[in-house]
């Protein structure tokens, strides 16, 4: 089979996607990249699914819906006004969406109390819609100290998977349909920082936040992980502050299996609003922001 790796680049005002193909069976190769600009960019800055249809994408405070070729259909929260957290769950603190997943017609969407990381939960959005269901499940806190960053959904197995940002040791298995503990998988290694992951087949592919931009494939029988990228060896990513690796998404066609990895730039957008006054945007770009275009990559073994 041939493997495609395509990358998500976002920032609070620009962002964009990357594609990398392999021309072997065991091999992945970079494809390109396609850039999203204010204020696509500030919508599509956490996490990333293809339903076969559409793109959905997340930001801290909302949901995204878009087209093949990403033009936004519709979104359930603007930038200045951060409602796409329900509001029971943002009354007891939620303020922090992370990657997605989706099944069946419905998008599961992880939610976490920053920076207390007591109360995560999996919110349960329409998918036809962007709109909440009224369906949320909490999870254990003592097994996510820092959060929940991410869910990645096996919807035909009825598994949901989660894990801890820093230094997981193993991920924590649910039952979909209500997110009940069915215990854990450990892993073969520890992985740190965590930032988004999808089932795909025997595996899960995780995207890491390290110094090297890591994509890392997982065996869901033994555990075992493989590290088949590292993305930041190719894409000017100088340090892991002004580039943040962010959600990953997983698309199998006829071609291959393509990987679709999420990446935010540095600035950072803050939005100050007022009744009957309008609101504030504040911008802030670290010292040194490198942007260059997409060049293609070397194969490398899985």
């Amino acid at each position: 089979m041939r493997a495609y790796v395509r990358l998500l680049a976002a920032t609070a005002l620009s962002a964009g996607l990357a594609t990398t193909s392999a021309g072997a069976a065991d091999g992945w190769q970079y494809r390109g990249a396609a850039r999203f600009v204010f204020p696509d960019g500030g919508y599509r800055s956490q996490g990333a699914v293809w339903d076969g249809k559409h793109w959905f994408f997340s930001w801290r405070y909302g949901l995204d819906q878009t087209s093949p070729d990403f033009h936004s259909m519709q979104r359930n929260s603007r930038l200045w006004q951060r409602s796409g957290i329900p509001a029971d769950i943002a009354a007891r603190g939620g303020n922090h969406i992370g990657d997605i997943d989706q099944f069946d017609g419905k998008l599961y969407v992880p939610i976490e109390d920053a920076p207390d990381y007591r109360r995560p939960v999996i919110a349960i959005f329409d998918a036809a819609s962007l709109a909440y269901t009224g369906v949320a499940f909490p999870l254990q806190a003592g097994d996510l100290s820092r959060g929940v960053p991410w869910v990645a959904v096996d919807g035909p197995g009825n598994l949901a998977y989660t894990a801890e940002w820093e230094s997981a040791t193993c991920l924590s298995v649910h039952r979909l349909s209500d997110f009940g503990s069915l215990g854990s998988l450990p892993l073969q290694q520890p992985l740190d920082r965590l930032q988004g992951a999808k089932v795909s087949g025997a595996y899960i592919y995780a995207a890491s936040d390290n110094a090297t931009k890591s994509v890392y494939r997982i065996s869901r029988a033994d555990g075992n992980v493989d590290e088949i990228l590292q993305l930041g060896r190719y894409h000017d990513l100088q340090d892991g502050k002004e580039h943040e690796m962010e959600g990953i998404a997983v698309v199998e066609d006829a071609g291959g299996i393509h990987l679709h990895v999420l990446l935010r730039h540095g600035a950072q957008l803050d939005i100050e609003s007022e009744p009957d006054r309008g609101s504030t945007f504040t911008v802030t770009f670290p010292a040194r922001t490198v942007i260059s275009e997409p060049v293609p990559l070397p194969v490398a073994s899985a």
